[in-house]
């Protein structure tokens, strides 16, 4: 880097990008002015609102650590509900009915990957997952958690309640741009680039 004539702040948090002024501050207070700046901040597990979330028997799955944290809960006979029935969803309910759990997947599409891979292929591929024993719940969304350490209960839009040992939500992510200001952001808080990934605020 120094051959480069890069600086490395490590540990320096960014809590606000002003794009119309070109300056960054740091958590720390100090403010950085910049002439062009490349936000690379990446997304996070997108959270639901909704109440019990902060349960210790939740989990959402974005990094080596969080299936850790799903592997030592979810041994063989845990019952686990999986709220998602896309890409992470579909992934985790294969791997822990391989496991010997029981898994349940709540979705609101009709189909698991209707949105991506259409209703056609979507069908084929919750045949093939009932057949391993996964047990689908088509047109709902949480609506509360209940329990304690060692699970407790999901909630349903449509009112039905699911006993569980452990939840895991898979309804995808989050941008991290909250710190950005003055560049025009998408409806999910993303930032908005061009084909050259420039946004709407120079530099």
């Amino acid at each position: 880097f120094n051959d480069h004539d890069i600086t490395v702040r490590l540990n320096s948090k960014v809590t606000r990008l002003d794009a119309e002024v070109r300056v960054v501050t740091l958590a720390s207070g100090e403010q950085l002015r910049y002439d062009c700046a490349l936000v690379a901040t990446g997304s996070r597990a997108r959270e639901l609102q909704v109440s019990g979330y902060d349960l210790p028997f939740v989990f959402s799955l974005r990094t080596p650590q969080d299936a850790e944290k799903i592997a030592a809960r979810c041994s063989a006979g845990k019952r686990v509900v999986i709220i998602g029935s896309s890409f992470i969803g579909m992934e985790v309910a294969a791997t822990l009915r391989r496991r010997g759990c029981e898994v349940t997947v709540c979705g609101k599409d009709a189909v698991p990957f209707q949105k991506v891979l259409g209703r056609r292929l979507g069908e084929a591929l919750r045949a093939f997952f009932e057949s391993k024993g996964v047990l689908f719940m088509a047109g709902v969304a949480l609506a509360e958690i209940h329990g304690g350490n060692d699970g407790g209960e999901v909630v349903l839009t449509c009112g039905r309640r699911l006993p569980c040992d452990a939840l895991v939500v898979g309804v995808g992510t989050a941008p991290n741009a909250e710190f950005v200001h003055g560049a025009t952001k998408a409806a999910d808080g993303s930032l908005l680039a061009d084909e050259h990934l420039c946004t709407s605020a120079p530099g």
